[in-house]
């Protein structure tokens, strides 16, 4: 219930250069307290944002257009990328969806809007 807040925090985290940090904080929050797949699709998907917005890739009117397109597709990419390979993450990683082939992805794959 509480994950929106948590959405606009590491939006806005993120898109001001502190990824190390919204990671730590999500690691500690979804891992380490019992997280669930709806809660890392919501941080996935802020942490993409805020990394499309920091590029400059996506202006504040893009961002609204696509979280509201988002949101209400199915979610079938990657999740972030520490999901997998953070050890206190393992239960959360049962119903994650597998990550790319390296040949199939780029460069930060858990990062990257569809």
């Amino acid at each position: 219930m509480n994950q929106i807040y948590h959405f606009w925090a590491y939006l806005n985290t993120v898109s001001q250069g502190g990824i190390a940090i919204a990671t730590v904080a999500d690691i500690y929050h979804e891992c380490n307290e019992q997280g669930t797949l709806s809660d890392a699709r919501l941080t996935t998907l802020a942490f993409r944002f805020g990394e499309q917005v920091s590029s400059g890739s996506l202006s504040p009117q893009q961002l609204a257009s696509q979280i509201r397109i988002t949101l209400k597709s199915p979610f079938s990419e990657p999740y972030a990328p520490h999901y997998y390979s953070v050890s206190s993450c393992a239960a959360l990683r049962l119903g994650l969806h597998p990550l790319p082939s390296p040949s199939s992805s780029s460069t930060n794959p858990g990062y990257q809007v569809p």
